[in-house]
């Protein structure tokens, strides 16, 4: 039996105008649940599921959602990010985050 506290996890997806269609937030953000729910002691939190639709992931500008995650990794709101690609969550990978 495992007495570890569970792992709170926060989700980000984001779509690019011209390479994808608006529902694959949809379908990325249920393949960071179903790799989530494959990890023992893994959680979503709801409260940091963060979208951003419609936005290049070349900088950092309009990418409302991932400045909110990351401003909530920093607080410790959070303790892993999940994204179905590491290109999504770059911007994560640039920061030091507390875990």
């Amino acid at each position: 039996m495992n007495n570890l506290a569970p792992m709170r996890c926060a989700i980000y997806a984001r779509y690019s105008t011209d390479m994808q269609r608006s529902a694959s937030i949809e379908d990325q953000a249920r393949r960071c649940r179903e790799y989530a729910a494959r990890q023992q002691g893994h959680i979503i939190v709801e409260d940091y599921v963060r979208y951003d639709k419609a936005t290049t992931g070349a900088t950092l500008n309009n990418r409302q959602g991932l400045m909110s995650l990351i401003e909530a990794a920093e607080a410790g709101s959070n303790h892993c990010r999940i994204a179905s690609s590491a290109d999504s969550i770059n911007a994560l990978n640039c920061r030091r985050l507390s875990s």
